[in-house]
């Protein structure tokens, strides 16, 4: 595959992230840790079986540790983000309620069928 001219590559101008900052694409978090003074989770994958069934297995992809404070902000910041979306009509309250709903009964799965993962890590 052919580059091209090298003088001619947009290098993205100040404000803008570089070429070089690091992307991951998750389909959620797996697990949390939280802490007094720091809080890690993981961002998961669902990996596709390779035998060309419709079988899916969370994949941990990505540690994150946080000082518990800087997640705690990060909490609010999607909360404020969350609201934003709603007003722009970018989701519905439907929809959150729906996933709210999603996420209640798969926490309540967990629990009867003692899957939780443990929080010791």
């Amino acid at each position: 595959m052919a580059l091209g001219d090298p003088s001619k590559i947009h290098l993205p101008g100040e404000g803008y992230p570089p070429a070089t900052l690091p992307t991951t694409f998750s389909d959620g978090v797996f697990n949390i840790v939280p802490g007094p003074q720091v809080t890690k989770f993981y961002l998961q994958r669902l990996a596709s079986s390779l035998t060309g069934t419709n079988d899916f297995l969370p994949q941990p992809i990505l540690q994150v540790i946080m000082p518990t404070q800087a997640f705690l902000q990060m909490s609010i910041f999607f909360e404020d983000a969350i609201k934003d979306m709603q007003e722009k009509n970018l989701i519905s309250k439907e929809v959150m309620d729906h996933l709210r709903k999603e996420y209640e009964q798969a926490k309540e799965q967990i629990k009867t069928k003692n899957l939780a993962p443990s929080s010791n890590i």
